[in-house]
C-alpha cells in the first residue's frame, strides 16, 4: 500500500552476512538434584528432627515472608500497596457479583490504580532519563551502560529454535542453512506490482531543455580553473600557464570574467 508520497513504507537493505551456527553445549554449573534417602525416616530421632526443622522454616516463612528480588524500582512498596487494595476489592466483587455497589467500587479503584501506576512510571522514566543523560554528559561509560541495563534489562542468553515453513524444528546445520537461503529467496524475490493510479497522481514537473545543452568553453575553463586553484607550487604555475594559452587559442574576451582570475 502506497504512502502519502506514493512510495512504500518499507525500505529494503541488502547486505552480505556470514551465518555461523553455534554448536549446542551442555548447561554449565547445573548439578542434578540427588534423591533423598527416605529410608532414614524409619528412625524416630531423625524423623523428629526433620519435623522440628520444618516447623522452624514454616514459622520463619510466615513471619519474615519470602525474599523478593532486588529491583531498581524504588516505588515497589507503593505499587504493591495499590495492587493489594485493588485485589481486595476484586475478591469482594467476585464473592458477590450481583452487587452493583461492589462492582462500581472495584471499577473506580481499578481506574485510580491504573492512573497512579502510569504517573509513577512516567516519573520514574523521567528521572532515569535525566540520570542517564548526566552520565552521558560526564562521559561515565560504565554507569551509563549500567543504567541502560537497568531500564532495558540484560540481554537474554540462549537462542530460540529455528523452524521450517511448515513449523518443524530444524536441528541440523545443513537444514538450517537451507532454511535461511529459502527465507531470503522468498523475501528478496517477491513479485512487484506497479500501481498506475499512484503514478498518475504524481505531480508533473516541466521539462528543462537547458540540461541537454552542452557546456560552453567558458564554463569548461572556469571549472578547470577552480580545480587548478586547489593545486600548489610548480604544479599550479604550470596549470595557470596552460590555461592562459587555452584562453588565447579560443579567443575568449576579457569580459567573460576568466582572464582576471588567471
Amino acid at each position: 500500500m502506497c504512502s502519502a508520497d506514493c512510495w512504500t513504507d518499507h525500505r529494503l537493505i541488502i547486505f552480505k552476512l556470514n551465518i555461523h551456527i553455534q554448536p549446542q553445549r551442555r548447561p554449565q554449573g547445573q548439578r542434578v538434584a540427588k534423591r533423598l534417602d527416605v529410608s532414614k525416616l524409619e528412625c524416630s530421632p531423625i524423623a523428629q528432627e526433620l519435623v522440628s526443622v520444618l516447623d522452624f522454616h514454616s514459622t520463619a516463612l510466615k513471619v519474615l515472608g519470602p525474599a523478593t528480588r532486588n529491583h531498581q524500582d524504588e516505588n515497589d512498596a507503593e505499587i504493591q500497596k495499590l495492587l493489594e487494595e485493588k485485589r481486595q476489592l476484586l475478591q469482594v466483587h467476585q464473592n458477590d457479583p450481583t452487587s452493583t455497589e461492589k462492582k462500581a467500587a472495584f471499577v473506580s479503584k481499578h481506574s485510580i490504580v491504573q492512573a497512579r501506576l502510569r504517573s509513577i512510571q512516567d516519573a520514574w522514566l523521567s528521572s532515569k532519563t535525566n540520570e542517564i543523560q548526566g552520565f552521558a554528559d560526564r562521559h561515565d561509560t560504565k554507569r551509563f551502560y549500567d543504567a541502560l541495563k537497568a531500564v532495558y534489562r540484560p540481554p537474554s542468553i540462549g537462542s530460540s529454535p529455528l523452524r521450517s515453513a511448515d513449523g518443524t524444528t530444524l536441528l541440523k546445520s545443513k537444514e538450517i542453512l537451507e532454511r535461511w537461503a529459502e527465507h531470503f529467496d522468498t523475501v528478496l524475490n517477491r513479485p512487484s506490482s506497479i500501481n498506475n493510479e499512484a503514478i498518475a497522481c504524481l505531480p508533473k514537473v516541466a521539462i528543462n531543455p537547458n540540461l541537454d545543452i552542452p557546456p560552453s568553453v567558458e564554463e569548461l575553463l572556469y571549472g578547470e580553473l577552480c580545480k587548478g586553484k586547489r593545486s600548489v607550487g610548480r604544479k599550479r604555475k604550470r596549470f595557470k600557464d596552460s590555461l592562459k594559452t587555452s584562453i588565447k587559442d579560443f579567443s575568449i574576451s576579457t569580459e567573460s570574467g576568466l582572464s582576471h582570475l588567471v
